[in-house]
């Protein structure tokens, strides 16, 4: 799957895939496919139903959709993550946001 990405962007000539190398795709994409089988898996030990699978996923799906609809205001990215006056606990905060696998 990673290096049929990979072939994909480059097929295309997405600017982004030729300037990068190779390598740190492949480890990009490795890991993070990597990570989400491995959520799957701690999931599929927590969840009792179907129902409630489904319900969980749909849950992350929308968190992590909201997350970046409002991450990606320029004016907000500049108070959380380029502002030196934070206070502490929004420095903390900012650090969650990079283990969304979306951020």
């Amino acid at each position: 799957m990673t290096a049929e990405m990979i072939a994909i962007g480059y097929m295309y000539q997405f600017e982004v895939f030729v300037k990068t190398p190779m390598w740190i795709f492949f480890v990009l994409f490795f890991m993070t496919s990597s990570v989400y089988i491995l959520i799957a898996f701690f999931m599929s030990t927590i969840v009792t139903s179907k129902f409630m699978g489904f319900a969980i996923n749909f849950s992350i799906i929308l968190q992590s959709m909201v997350n970046n609809v409002v991450l990606l205001e320029p004016t907000v990215q500049k108070k959380l993550f380029f502002n030196l006056n934070n206070p502490d606990w929004v420095n903390y905060v900012t650090k969650v946001f990079y283990l969304n696998p979306c951020f």
